[in-house]
């Protein structure tokens, strides 16, 4: 997963390192600054190791080493819904009579939790709404690094009725798990399967976990809660980690699933998908206001939410003069509120997102995405309307000596009308620069999507050359 330290000091763009970005731009290759693309994150010095060969690598959050700030970094493809762990992050399905189990019902999901024995029960499966008395079923990762199901008869929490499986899940790899309730015998037994997650559900190979519990609901409640994958209207921790498909069946381990709903094909925006089962319900993706979000790791890519960043220390080549040519590039992909109370950074050297002396590739207050650069005094900003939630984009802010003024460019489409560059002074400052913040002593301007690559260069260009970038690094035709 990681990359040699001798391949990753190179002085070109020679590698494609992410999927559909295509790093062979021959119009940047020289005067490179930086190259930070999240697939050289190097976990023993806690930093995307820079690709230019100048050295200046990003450290993932505050220092070297885990603390609060550090993004969560995926190097590795693996879809399916990566689920936060952050309340109001889940995928849910409305209400509908086919979910509605009262007798033989069976619980399974094919999940990678990031902790197998978390410091709380992380929810997995629940068609359950303690507040509005709606309790029916839901499956649970519990604290033990077993598994537990929940049932309610009359929907009220006196007769709620929880059973635990009497072991752990023997191995803490990637697998399915179920529980398997028989209410007429008030039977709940566990299951789980170390099957890829596509095998067709009656070809699954199931393994009893432990002993079956005999003192179980005799039947479950028909309420009116929407079945949720990793979180539920009752005291469970939402889930943190992957979960690839989810299945319920109104029966045995044997029978047809009323639900099956398949997260790796989720293609973007990633907002919703159809299950497979003949029901064919349609299931959203629930996404917190702010904090990490649900995310499909299609690609290498760091998740920030909302308080993570990487750094890169200061030093005169990140700096530019009055005169300086400037190209900045950042790539990613945005889910939340696209018009923030306070403007997020995405690759900011400068202590502030105003007319404090620096360079800045924003998310703006009013719905834009724009490139602004700054002396201390003018602060000329050039902006394209946002490209939209779930949707992975390529922005290259360029100050252009040759034309004197400034561009922004978003998948090779620039603003077509470029800012005149109004600076008369240096935009050096001796800040650090920062991917998902603002460079200030205290961050702040904190991005909350998906961060893929970065990169820096000092070379003039034309804002129609430049337009050339975004159609190399995305692959889109001219």
């Amino acid at each position: 997963m990681f990359l040699r330290r001798s391949s990753l000091q190179r002085t070109s763009l020679d590698r494609t390192i992410i999927p559909g970005i295509n790093y062979n731009a021959d119009i940047i290759k020289r005067n490179i600054v930086g190259l930070w693309p999240v697939e050289a994150y190097d976990s023993a010095s806690d930093s995307i190791l820079d690709q230019s060969g100048r050295g200046h690598h990003a450290v993932a959050g505050s220092s070297v080493g885990v603390d609060a700030a550090d993004p969560r970094i995926f190097q590795k493809i693996d879809k399916g819904i990566r689920l936060s762990g952050v309340a109001l992050n889940s995928a849910s399905t409305p209400d509908s009579p086919e979910l509605d189990v009262t007798s033989n019902l069976v619980q399974a999901a094919y999940i990678d939790p990031a902790d197998f024995t978390p410091g709380v029960a992380n929810q997995i499966i629940a068609k359950w709404d303690a507040a509005g008395d709606h309790r029916s079923y839901q499956l649970v990762l519990n604290t033990s690094g077993g598994l537990l199901a929940g049932a309610s008869t009359d929907g009220t929490t006196g007769t709620d009725l929880f059973d635990n499986s009497s072991v752990p899940l023997p191995l803490e790899v990637p697998q399915w798990v179920a529980s398997r309730t028989i209410a007429a015998t008030t039977n709940n037994s566990f299951w789980y399967s170390y099957d890829p997650p596509d095998t067709p559900w009656e070809d699954i190979t199931w393994t009893e976990l432990g002993v079956a519990g005999t003192t179980f609901v005799a039947s479950i409640h028909i309420g009116t809660a929407d079945l949720e994958i990793g979180v539920s209207g009752g005291t469970f921790q939402p889930f943190t980690g992957l979960v690839k498909r989810a299945v319920i069946v109104n029966g045995d381990l044997t029978d047809t699933p009323v639900f099956d709903v398949d997260f790796t094909k989720l293609v973007a925006p990633f907002a919703s998908l159809v299950e497979d089962s003949v029901n064919a319900a349609t299931v959203t993706i629930n996404r917190s206001a702010t904090g990490f979000k649900s995310s499909v790791i299609n690609r290498p890519k760091a998740l920030l939410g909302g308080a993570q960043y990487f750094e890169i220390p200061d030093h005169p080549e990140l700096d530019f003069a009055a005169g300086d040519p400037l190209l900045a590039i950042f790539a990613g992909l945005q889910y939340e509120d696209l018009t923030p109370a306070l403007a997020h950074g995405y690759l900011v050297k400068s202590n502030n997102l105003g007319a404090a002396a620096g360079y800045k590739l924003m998310n703006t207050t009013g719905g834009n995405q724009g490139f602004r650069i700054a002396d201390g005094t003018n602060q000329p900003v050039d902006q394209l309307s946002h490209i939209g939630v779930g949707l992975d984009f390529v922005l290259v802010g360029v100050r252009s000596i040759i034309e004197d003024d400034i561009e922004l460019i978003r998948n090779s489409i620039g603003s077509g009308t470029p800012t005149d560059d109004n600076t008369v002074s240096t935009l050096a400052n001796s800040f650090p620069l920062r991917i998902g913040a603002n460079s200030a002593v205290t961050p702040g301007n904190f991005d909350e999507g998906e961060f893929f690559v970065a990169a820096l260069s000092g070379k003039d260009l034309t804002n129609s050359e430049a337009r050339q970038i975004g159609i190399k690094l995305t692959g889109i035709a001219a």
